[in-house]
């Protein structure tokens, strides 16, 4: 009897029971198909709040929990999204990089790094997990982070061509002696990566020559600020004087990457020249700086003292000749750029330089600007910017015709180059042919990556085109 007593009343709770939740189950159902339609049809806030409904109901699938999120997180409610992630008694490794994801995306980085650490305290490691603490940690310059979790990750995907430059190009900054084998191996595994990996090569080779290793440091910093990493290049020189305080020229760079990261480099600048007053690079640090500070006067001092410092330098007469020109006294300009050829005859680079100042001036067209132009496309025949130089010339002496051949001479070179569309655009605007400058100028604008033309473009929009 007893048993009979029990077996009643189990089947009785397991009725009342049924009679209860089964309204419960039901909507929880429904809820849940209801998120699943929004989501198809990106209505993804209200995707979020049926999950969100479907999860209360269906407390027993702590999947919903994450549906939510994602759904959230897709809306752009990052603060929703953590909510409704923090909701589910266990992430999965999806779950938890996109909970990582609405951390950081909402200036929360040692939330993000929390939840991600966590992941792989679990045993839920993936390439992807890995991806995002390097980003973590190399954007908060916690860089031994990076680097551990970088050789975790080509560990686990040596075929990973990003994962191996990116961690050359840490170790470039941190442990100059160890980067090539992951710089070469990063170009074989990608060959666009090659250019950059060889200017890393090259400072790399000349840096190890040397057993100091501030030395050492300070050339890894240089390779990396050609590169534009000016985040890394602070480090390494930085890392040089922490080893060597006296060290003129890594303190000057220093102030350089600094004033490139959008801080006050000023003080490093003066300790360089404070350590050093006869360095030329000190002093053509300290006149950018003056340059950008608007005083040109002690600007072009300065680049004429590291000219006259290292007189040998085609590059400070390049300086020292465009500082000249912006004050206003464009014959002495012309005699640093000529200066500049001269020291450095089979290098396009100057020819360029000397052909852009004497166009953007007017000065010499056919005595100077002309021969330098021929003897750019001479040295470098297969890079556009001769052949646009040449065209500008072209341009400049009224020859529109020669202009737009040797224009597009250079278009055929490189198609997507700001510059030679911006050119053409203003050829034809002055041969009256609106519908190709107009096509020419919006290509301008759009392959202006860097926004070097778009004011200019802007200006010849809006006055021929409003």
């Amino acid at each position: 009897m007893q048993y009979l007593r029990t077996l009643a009343n189990g089947l009785l709770l397991a009725a009342l029971f049924t009679l209860v939740a089964a309204p419960l189950v039901a909507s929880g159902v429904r809820y849940q198909q209801d998120a699943e339609l929004a989501a198809t049809e990106d209505r993804y806030s209200d995707a979020a709040e049926y999950y969100e409904q479907a999860a209360r109901r269906l407390f027993w699938d702590d999947t919903l929990w994450g549906e939510a999120g994602r759904a959230a997180l897709m809306a752009g409610d990052l603060a929703g999204a953590v909510r409704l992630f923090g909701e589910a008694q266990n992430l999965s490794a999806r779950n938890g990089l996109a909970l990582g994801d609405a951390y950081w995306q909402i200036g929360q980085p040692a939330q993000a790094i929390d939840v991600w650490q966590e992941l792989l305290r679990t045993g839920q490691a993936s390439g992807d997990l890995y991806e995002r603490l390097v980003k973590a940690y190399w954007e908060t310059g916690e860089y031994a982070a990076a680097i551990e979790n970088l050789h975790l990750l080509v560990d686990l995907e040596p075929g990973n061509a990003g994962a191996h430059y990116q961690l050359g190009l840490l170790l470039t900054a941190t442990h100059p002696e160890q980067a090539l084998p992951h710089l070469m191996r990063a170009a074989s595994l990608d060959p666009q990566l090659d250019p950059a990996v060889q200017i890393l090569r090259a400072g790399l080779n000349r840096a190890l020559l040397e057993d100091d290793r501030a030395y050492q440091y300070a050339e890894a910093g240089r390779s990396l600020a050609s590169l534009g990493n000016w985040a890394l290049a602070a480090e390494a020189f930085r890392n040089a004087l922490s080893i060597n305080p006296q060290y003129a020229e890594a303190a000057a760079w220093l102030g350089e990457t600094y004033f490139q990261l959008g801080q006050d480099g000023y003080p490093y600048l003066q300790m360089a020249l404070k350590l050093e007053p006869n360095l030329a690079v000190v002093h053509v640090f300290y006149g950018l700086y003056w340059q950008r500070s608007g005083k040109l006067e002690i600007a072009l001092a300065e680049f004429r003292e590291a000219a006259s410092l290292e007189p040998q330098n085609p590059a400070w007469q390049i300086l020292a000749g465009d500082a000249s020109a912006r004050s206003g006294d464009v014959m002495a300009a012309l005699v640093y750029f000529e200066q500049a050829v001269l020291l450095a005859p089979t290098e396009p680079d100057y020819y360029q330089a000397l052909v852009i100042f004497c166009v953007q001036y007017n000065v010499e067209i056919s005595d100077t600007a002309l021969p330098a132009a021929l003897q750019l496309v001479a040295l470098a025949p297969n890079d556009w910017q001769s052949w646009d130089a040449l065209g500008q010339v072209a341009m400049a002496t009224g020859s529109l015709d020669e202009a737009e051949g040797l224009y597009l001479k250079a278009l055929g070179i490189a198609t997507q180059e700001a510059a030679i569309h911006l050119h053409l655009g203003i050829l034809y605007l002055q041969t009256n042919e609106p519908v190709s400058a107009y096509d020419h100028l919006v290509k301008a604008k759009t392959y202006d990556v860097q926004d070097v033309y778009d004011a200019q473009v802007e200006r010849l929009l809006e006055r021929y085109f409003p």
